[in-house]
């Protein structure tokens, strides 16, 4: 008997490898997953400029990458006594308008850097509702707390999304010819909208990803939405809030994105890594032991064996500055 129905995802022709530089740009969920390909030691690159939800303002971050744009126009905010952009996540907030442009031309120029050198862009869309400024009808990336009275809320449109993104993704192929793009869809609920919204919302954003995948053939869909909400269908995967996926529901969509993408030589080095990391964690009861010390150099025997493939100094650099201690 079966009591669930598990979506099978068919193995991607294209594969990510310990060599492949990899960029996670979109909602909190990019950032889960991107953390996690950094944890497995690949060289990734995770949302340098915060966190973004909609795909538009996703996309003129892209397209600022790819006409190597550093400035963001700043405003001040009187009650948050802060320089700011309407652009960039809440995280780029600064007391001072030279250290405001300052942390965002280092963001952006190490996305300018990171770009065109990139395999596998990841792309995590959350919601199809934009806010825009009444005052210039321009798309907000974060409302910064400012009243709603301030914005219009809009549902994009299939084509509105479809339209600015084959643009920046023509952009991206003819720099990068080698880039591979992922889209998904974010698997945490908008709750706030409403149910009814919120599923509005997804079905826009499932739908512009079909046109996208169908229409370039190095972009590839992976439901991270759909596994979540009708392979996990049970409140026992969601956390407390009812919206955020557990640490389990989390475990088991990545499970499914290494099978699907991730080469099966890399996998069997993800597998040497994470006893590796587990090691790395111990810390003993005496750190002076004759066994801390075996314990030690047989671990910096695995970093020299596993770093031909994954680089590992700052490990090597950890455990040797142990060795020292406990030779001491």
């Amino acid at each position: 008997m079966k009591f669930r129905t598990e979506i099978q995802i068919p193995h991607s022709p294209d594969q990510i490898d310990y060599q492949k530089k990899i960029l996670s740009v979109g909602s909190c969920f990019a950032e889960s997953m991107g953390k996690r390909l950094e944890e497995m030691k690949f060289q990734t690159l995770v949302n340098p400029l915060g966190i973004f939800y909609n795909p538009l303002s996703i996309g003129k971050i892209l397209q600022k990458a790819i006409d190597r744009q550093v400035y963001f126009e700043s405003e001040y905010a009187d009650h948050l006594g802060e320089w700011f952009s309407f652009d960039l996540h809440g995280k780029f907030r600064e007391a001072e308008k030279g250290r405001f442009e300052e942390q965002t031309r280092k963001a952006m120029k190490q996305l300018i850097s990171w770009l065109p050198n990139t395999d596998w862009l990841i792309l995590t869309f959350g919601t199809a509702f934009v806010f825009r400024k009444k005052s210039d009808g321009k798309i907000v990336a974060n409302c910064h707390k400012f009243s709603g009275s301030l914005f219009s809320r809009d549902l994009l449109k299939v084509e509105e999304i479809t339209g600015a993104l084959k643009v920046v993704f023509d952009s991206l192929i003819n720099q990068n010819p080698q880039l591979k793009i992922i889209l998904t869809i974010s698997p945490i609920r908008h709750i706030r909208d409403g149910l009814s919204q919120n599923n509005l919302s997804k079905s826009v954003l499932r739908l512009a990803c079909h046109e996208l995948a169908t229409h370039y053939p190095f972009v590839y869909y992976f439901p991270s939405y759909e596994i979540m909400l009708d392979d996990l269908r049970d409140y026992r995967f969601y956390k407390d809030d009812f919206i955020h996926p557990t640490s389990f529901a989390e475990d088991y969509i990545w499970e499914k994105f290494v099978e699907v993408y991730v080469s099966e030589d890399a996998q069997r080095l993800m597998r040497e890594w994470a006893k590796i990391h587990r090691d790395l964690k111990h810390r003993p009861l005496k750190a002076d032991s004759p066994a801390y010390k075996a314990f030690l150099l047989k671990l910096r025997e695995k970093l020299v064996g596993i770093s031909e493939n994954i680089d590992c100094g700052v490990e090597m650099e950890e455990v040797n500055r142990r060795l020292d201690l406990e030779m001491l």
